[in-house]
C-alpha cells in the first residue's frame, strides 16, 4: 500500500534518527523502532521488510547525493546547528541549579558537571577550529582590497576640485598666491 507523502516523510525522519544512531543497524531494529512509533500495517504488524528496506537505502543513496555537492559552508551550518542543541543540553548539566527541568531527572554529581564543562569547551574549540578551516574569518588582505587602490592623478585632482567648490575645503590656490604676494 502507497503511503501518504508526510507520513513516508515522518517514517524516513525516524529511520534517519536511528541512522544516525547506528549506521548499521538491521532492518528489523528498523521496523521495530517504526512499530513503536505507531507506524503498522493494517493487521497490526510490522511495516513490510522490503518496504522498510527500500527506504533505508533511500535514505542512504539521499545522504552520499547530497554529501558529494555539499559545500563546506553547507556542512557548517549543520555543524553550528547540531552544536547548538548539544550545547543546551550540556549547559543544563553543567548549571543543573539555574536549569532545573524535570524532577525525574537525577541531579548531576560535581564529577559529571565538571565533564560536560570540559566536553562543551572541548566542542567550543572544535566549532572554532572548523570555521577557521572554512575561512570563516579570513579577510582580505589591504593590499588585494580594490578599495585600497590609489587614485590616478586626475581623478585626486577632480574631487579635490568638486570638493573646493562645495566648500569642504579651502582653494589652497588663492592662500598661497596671497602669501606669495
Amino acid at each position: 500500500m502507497k503511503k501518504r507523502n508526510e507520513a513516508e516523510q515522518h517514517i524516513k525522519e525516524i529511520i534517519r534518527d536511528k541512522l544516525a544512531i547506528n549506521p548499521i543497524v538491521s532492518i528489523h531494529k528498523v521496523q521495530t523502532a517504526l512499530f513503536d512509533e505507531g507506524f503498522r500495517t493494517s493487521q497490526d504488524t510490522p511495516l513490510d521488510r522490503h518496504y522498510v528496506t527500500k527506504l533505508v537505502t533511500k535514505i542512504q543513496r539521499e545522504n552520499i547525493a547530497t554529501l558529494k555537492y555539499k559545500d563546506k559552508a553547507a556542512r557548517l551550518s549543520i555543524l553550528v546547528e547540531k552544536y547548538r542543541v548539544i550545547s543546551d543540553q550540556l549547559l543544563k548539566v553543567v548549571f543543573y541549579d539555574r536549569y532545573k527541568v524535570d524532577e525525574k531527572v537525577p541531579v548531576p554529581s560535581f564529577h559529571e558537571q565538571i565533564m560536560a564543562a570540559n566536553l562543551l569547551m572541548r566542542w567550543d574549540l572544535a566549532l572554532f577550529y572548523a570555521e577557521n578551516d572554512a575561512g570563516v574569518y579570513e579577510r582580505k588582505t589591504e593590499v588585494d582590497n580594490p578599495r585600497n587602490k590609489p587614485l590616478s592623478p586626475e581623478a585626486r585632482e577632480s574631487i579635490k576640485r568638486a570638493f573646493e567648490m562645495w566648500g569642504f575645503i579651502k582653494k589652497e590656490t588663492q592662500e598661497i598666491s596671497s602669501l606669495d604676494k
